[in-house]
């Protein structure tokens, strides 16, 4: 999971893919990225950014919940 103290947004938003890649394997790696890409272009104007690869991983990860149970998994650190 991508750690707090990196405060680089792009390593940020990398992370947090890779980890979405790790939870819902039955979904494409290019389907996910393209998920975060069309969500982080809706903060392009934000002023403070801080917090926006949160909100990202956040809203992809609800995206690929509706869709069913099936498509993920339990992390192997006991998150969900």
């Amino acid at each position: 999971m991508a750690t707090l103290i990196d405060i680089d947004p792009a390593r940020q938003l990398a992370a947090a893919e890779h980890d979405l890649a790790e939870d819902f394997p039955s979904v494409p790696p290019a389907q996910i990225h393209s998920l975060m890409v069309s969500e982080n272009e809706r903060y392009d104007a934000a002023h403070v950014r801080d917090f926006v690869s949160i909100l990202v991983a956040r809203k992809v990860r609800t995206t690929l919940l509706s869709r069913g149970p099936s498509r993920r998994i339990a992390r192997r650190d006991g998150h969900h």
